[in-house]
């Protein structure tokens, strides 16, 4: 949607500002402090000076070697002053630099701090210990010994009145919260993860905040480190999550917080490689790199080895965003590097094998001989790990047989076309739909797996790529899968005989999740794990697997509904021709980096008549053409209509549907599922004759009827659907909702275009609880002018009661909605019309699936996403409705993105019982707005033997022959969305 395209611009703009901050933020010393800090550091301890001399003269050393960076003198003046200096601190601070390398010696230490410290020091030093036990694997030893700090914590707390002495207490909240957050996330508990990071940035900022008159520079170096260890904590853990747009604010504030404190260079380093992998996580590859980049820059400056763990992760993430951006060459050149410096020392070059990443851009660089033994290898250690079947089995197996198929030669593309068809086949299995996430380059990967399968089937067997029309319907549901499985397993909660069995199950995936994510981040932000707690980790994921098939198979048995919307399976070709009527088609559009593929399927005397085409159209050169034409689309919305290319429009359907004219042209109503760029552009403004003459542009809407589908199988899942009783009533509609509780309605605007307010960064000297939303941005989400006439008109047209069958401004509440579905009144209308905004998961803090924008009614003060009508609400209405209209509802951006807003909002309401939705694929304008959807259902009302698509298609040409809306940008914004018949 528009709205979530402006706020992706805010959010990188937001991007550059931190990086700016972050410069800003860190002063590197100066030669004349870096000399004194040689000079203490070179001074030597003497013994036989009085204990607290000692002990100051240690801490001095000890501070000296932080300030620089330097981790490896500050270990050595640590253990110099070990005999010299029995205080809990120095057994602390070196048990803390040990712990990456001998987490063992790290608890033992830790232990012994830990027996010997005082009520107020207890609970740091606990949580140092429980992170050591963290490190180590032990879930149940972390967890224990978190219990008991928190409970002393508490303790504490209750009955210490003494500023300074709670200030300790405090920094003992901060590290147990922290460890916590850590443990939360690894098993997969989000919020849970979410919400201790939040109360261990409490605690530290507490603590950096108490005054405290003569503190030593040290005391507050390591309290502001805590508070920085506390934002970065909380980023990580909304990063773990999903929740992207609440990670970005979060980075504001840390990169404000580090504005203020005097902060080593090293966390310098940390925040850049903190938002490195935040843009990668958000596919922003061409960032990611150059924040790495910086964060590697600053550890080379500190003296840190190429072959270092901090270093190689920083390499590691150059060279797998450089990969994301497609620089192939530089990739390999990184990897070379590193294998030149660690040319002759084995334990280094262990460490440079990074075989995914090496593999894959091995893979890239079309070495593809180097490239399959590195798959092969883990496919045969994956599948010892986690067994036949599994996700990460079908994904090494995939990329082998993609490295197979490239290399050519008869013996390797036998084998690579089998390889590849049973990768393909297990990744679509059910049981492996949880890791069809979008971070990184994973979408990447499968696109990969399945472009190549397709060319391969294609050139091997005409019925293979037949049926792979149903992996292309399974690769674009992906984008919004996860939000139709989490919102699903949320409305089971309620359901008896469901809820514990979901519960179990969803337990077991959440914590399989978080481990995934955790050994994933071996060699990122986390310390490198010890082989026996990998060992452990690993045989937990297998454990909680079969559980996970158990349960699955349970709920399946008796649930067959929700396995549906949790699992779907890719429709078989056979099963869509024979939903298919006589005078219809589908077309099946599915774009990858080198070319388009397009499936066309009719029904002919009762068999199921396909064809394939590949159209060599690259990915780039694709978004280019849809750019071009949606120039002249959206041209009104900027002020003015521009010209339409119309020789593109002609160019376009040429490359892509005249080759398949034989299968399409015979039938008037075409189905069309297409992803991808082509997702946001309508086919009705393709030309299929060459523009020229005085005859009139060929628009193909003149000639067949269009009908949108998110996926096959949604479309499938309608038409299979039987209608026992037809709606009595016409009309219920929300529009001109008030965002902001206190709007007067705005009169005269003409276009429906959106400005996004500013999110604000969290204030440092404010107290950090920062909620999902604030009410100022949700007050800032524009206003849609003229709605209230379309829906005036839209009620005449349908004789519908206005006073009873409109809610408009403050009435346009998500609480109305679930009114009216709780009395029945929903399942009663013909037709329910939403003039709102659609959002997609991210567009505001904390919005984790597809939603509606709806009257703000106070509740978002109480709750972020009160006003939100959530893809989960969606699916739980009762709907019997023959239109649901998205007005105002845009897919905007060209490249595709935005489709998953629109594909899952239109999965829910297919689901919930609506027939079909009409949608704006752009801003529009408004008066040429109401004649088309007013014409729509005056057509609809007057042929009630006509299809849904043919009352659209009128619509479009009525309104096309007015002068004044000859041009598309005003007839073609709209598209129907779902099922086409009546």
């Amino acid at each position: 949607m528009l709205l979530g395209l402006l706020m992706g611009v805010l959010l990188a703009a937001m991007a550059f500002a931190q990086e700016d901050a972050i410069e800003a933020s860190f002063q590197k010393l100066s030669a004349e402090e870096e000399r004194r800090l040689r000079a203490i550091l070179a001074e030597p301890l003497v013994p036989g000076q009085p204990r607290r001399d000692l002990e100051r003269q240690v801490r001095e050393k000890s501070f000296a070697a932080r300030r620089m960076s330097d981790a490896a003198e500050e270990e050595r003046v640590l253990r110099e002053a070990l005999p010299l200096v029995p205080q809990s601190w120095v057994r602390n601070d070196l048990a803390v630099l040990l712990r990456g390398r001998d987490v063992q010696q790290a608890i033992s230490l830790h232990q012994e701090v830990v027996d010997g410290a005082g009520y107020l020091y207890k609970p740091f030093y606990m949580g140092n210990l429980a992170y050591d036990y963290f490190l180590a694997f032990d879930n149940p030893q972390t967890l224990a010994v978190l219990d008991k700090g928190l409970a002393l914590l508490q303790q504490g707390l209750d009955k210490e009145n003494r500023v300074l002495r709670r200030r300790e207490l405090l920094r003992g909240g901060y590290r147990l919260n922290n460890v916590l957050s850590l443990l939360e996330e690894r098993r997969g508990n989000w919020l849970k993860s979410i919400d201790a990071a939040q109360h261990s940035l409490d605690f530290a900022h507490q603590a950096y905040t108490i005054p405290a008159p003569g503190d030593q520079p040290k005391t507050q170096q390591y309290l502001a480190e805590d508070v920085a260890g506390a934002w970065a904590r909380k980023t990580q853990a909304q990063r773990a999550a999903g929740r992207f747009a609440d990670a970005e604010v979060t980075l504001q504030g840390y990169v404000g917080f580090a504005a203020k404190a005097a902060l080593p260079a090293s966390y310098r380093a940390g925040i850049y490689h903190v938002a490195a992998t935040l843009r990668f996580a958000q596919r922003d590859f061409a960032r990611s790199e150059q924040l790495a980049r910086k964060s590697d820059a600053i550890l080379e400056e500190l003296g840190k080895d190429e072959l270092s763990s901090d270093r190689l992760s920083r390499r590691n993430g150059i060279m797998i965003a450089l990969a994301g951006q497609n620089k192939w060459r530089e990739a390999l050149a990184e990897i070379e590097r590193l294998d030149r410096l660690a040319q002759g020392n084995e334990a280094a070059q262990r460490r440079v094998l990074m075989r995914y990443e090496r593999g894959w851009i091995y893979l890239g660089n079309q070495l593809y001989s180097q490239a399959e033994p590195l798959f092969e290898r883990a496919a045969r250690g994956n599948l010892q790990l986690y067994g036949a079947g599994h996700y990460f089995v079908a994904q090494a197996q995939g990329l082998q047989g993609v490295c197979l198929w490239r290399m050519g030669g008869i013996d390797n593309r036998r084998k690579g076309l089998v390889l590849l068809q049973k990768a393909v086949a297990d990744l679509i299995s059910p049981h492996n739909v949880d890791y069809l996430d979008q971070f990184g380059i994973r979408p990447d990967v499968r696109q990969l797996i399945v472009s190549a399968y397709i060319e391969a089937a294609a050139q091997s067997d005409k019925d293979l790529v037949l049926e792979a029309l149903g992996l292309a319907d399974w690769l674009r549901a992906g984008a919004v899968q996860e939000a139709m499985a989490d919102a699903a397993v949320r409305m089971a909660a309620g359901t008896q005989g469901l809820a514990e069995l979901v519960r179990q199950e969803q337990d077991a995936k959440h914590e399989v999740r978080g481990l995934r994510t955790y050994l994933e981040a071996q060699g990122g932000t986390a310390r490198p794990l010890s082989s026996d707690a990998e060992a452990r980790m690993r045989e937990r994921v297998a454990q909680l697997e079969q559980l996970r098939t158990r349960l699955q198979a349970l709920i399946r048995s008796g649930f067959p509904e929700y396995e549906r919307l949790v699992r779907p399976l890719p429709p078989r070709i056979e099963e869509v021709g024979a939903r298919l009527g006589g005078d219809e088609a589908l077309l099946v559009v599915m774009p990858d980096a080198q070319g388009v593929n397009l499936w066309a399927v009719r029904q002919e005397a009762g068999r199921t008549q396909a064809r394939f085409h590949r159209a060599p159209v690259p990915y780039g050169q694709l978004s280019t053409w849809v750019t071009g034409l949606r120039r002249g689309l959206e041209s009104y919305a900027y002020g003015q209509v521009q010209p339409f290319d119309d020789a593109l429009a002609y160019q376009v359907y040429q490359a892509l549907l005249e080759p398949l004219a034989a299968e399409l042209a015979p039938r008037r109503n075409w189905i069309v599922a297409a992803s991808g760029p082509l997702a946001a552009l309508p086919l009705a403004v393709l030309q299929n004759r060459r523009p020229g003459g005085d005859g009139q542009p060929a628009w193909l809407i003149r000639e067949v009827s269009l009908t949108q589908v998110p996926s096959v199988a949604s479309w499938l899942s309608v038409r299979g659907l039987d209608r026992r009783q037809l709606p009595g009533q016409a009309l219920l509609a929300w529009g001109d909702p008030v965002f902001d509780g206190a709007r007067v309605v705005a009169k005269g605007a003409k276009i429906r275009n959106l400005v996004v307010a500013r999110v604000e960064a969290p204030q440092v000297d404010a107290a950090p609880a920062m909620p999902m939303a604030s009410p100022s941005v949700y007050g800032g989400i524009p206003a849609l002018p003229d709605t209230r006439e379309e829906l005036l008109e839209i009620s005449r047209a349908l004789g519908a009661d206005a006073v009873h069958d409109l809610l408009l401004g403050a009435q346009a509440t998500r609480a109305s909605v679930l009114r009216a579905n709780a009395s029945g009144a929903l399942a009663q209308k013909k037709v329910l019309v939403f003039a709102t905004h659609g959002l997609k998961a991210g567009d505001l803090p904390g919005l984790t699936q597809p939603a509606l924008a709806l009257a703000a009614d106070g509740s978002e003060l109480r709750n972020p996403q009160g006003p939100l009508l959530l893809l989960e609400d969606v699916l739980g209405l009762k709907l019997n409705a023959d239109w649901v209209v998205l007005s105002a509802c845009n897919t905007a951006a060209s490249d595709g993105r935005a489709e998953e807003a629109l594909s899952g909002l239109a999965r829910g309401f297919l689901y919930a019982g609506g027939r079909s939705l009409l949608v704006t694929h752009w801003a529009v304008e408004s008066e040429s707005a109401r004649q088309l959807t007013t014409r729509t259902f005056e057509h609809f009302m007057r042929e009630p033997q006509s299809s849904r698509a043919e009352n659209l298609r009128h619509a479009m040409l009525e309104v096309m022959a007015m002068p004044q809306y000859g041009h598309p940008a005003f007839w073609a914004p709209y598209a129907l969305v779902g099922e086409a018949r009546r």
